[in-house]
């Protein structure tokens, strides 16, 4: 059974208010501490009760759902229920677990509330599971992969570029570190301070000079090299992961 979760539900709608009630009924761990019509009134309830689920509507009287976010001292669980599919993308540029277009299916809400337990990077405490599925956004595309669809991850300061094994990438506001906590290891490893390899998109390694190593990747053209000290600690992860790949 899952943790049971405190919900707030934002809408101007009396009527819509009361039909995700009555859906919600389905979903016993899900407990509504309050109901708002307004930014103001659902600011008050969050204050008051420090809900960690908002099903928050975007066109409401007054200022906008998305202008309750900075001001909150806290951030919980958000997921949107609208009436207009052209909010989606900045939605999930503030990291809404869910987008639900209204009238919202059950089917729908029940998804939405599986991915409570699957959540974006920003509120995962422990590491996905390989099978896991992960928003990658970078202000102009968005898609969802499962974790072992990554092939690498290259850090630049405090963004990283996510390189997909079909070939994409995505340029995120997340630094390495970020990345160590949440993904699993292995497949994965921190080969250096700036890339992280999924050891199972490796398809081949060659040497390169004394004691280095040149990574084949699926979805790059050109080989990854790496210094003696990463290729050390790249033969040691695949000794662990009882690799069948030959490293020279």
């Amino acid at each position: 059974m899952p943790t049971e979760l405190r919900a707030v539900i934002v809408d101007d709608e009396a009527s819509a208010r009361a039909s995700l009630y009555k859906l919600l009924t389905d979903h016993p761990y899900i407990r509504i501490v309050a109901e708002a019509a307004t930014v103001a009134e659902a600011l008050a309830a969050c204050n008051h009760h420090r809900p960690n689920l908002i099903f928050l509507d975007i066109e409401l009287r007054g200022p906008d759902g998305f202008t309750l976010l900075p001001q909150l001292d806290y951030l919980p669980a958000i997921i949107f229920t609208t009436g207009f599919n052209e909010y989606a993308v900045r939605a999930f540029e503030v990291n809404a677990i869910d987008f639900l277009m209204k009238p919202i299916e059950p089917e729908r809400l029940a998804h939405a509330l599986e991915r409570l337990y699957h959540p974006p990077l920003h509120l995962r405490i422990g590491p996905f599971l390989e099978n896991d599925l992960i928003c990658l956004f970078d202000g102009k595309r968005m898609r969802f992969v499962f974790a072992t669809e990554i092939s690498f991850i290259e850090a630049e300061g405090n963004y990283t570029t996510v390189y997909l094994a079909q070939g994409l990438h995505f340029c995120m506001r997340q630094s390495l570190a970020e990345w160590k906590v949440v993904l699993p290891q292995p497949p994965f490893v921190a080969a250096y301070r700036s890339l992280m390899v999924n050891l199972r998109k490796i398809e081949s390694i060659s040497a390169c000079g004394r004691k280095q190593l040149e990574l084949h990747l699926r979805g790059i053209d050109a080989p990854k090299k790496l210094g003696r000290f990463a290729s050390q600690k790249l033969r040691k992860a695949l000794k662990e992961a009882r690799s069948s790949l030959l490293v020279p």
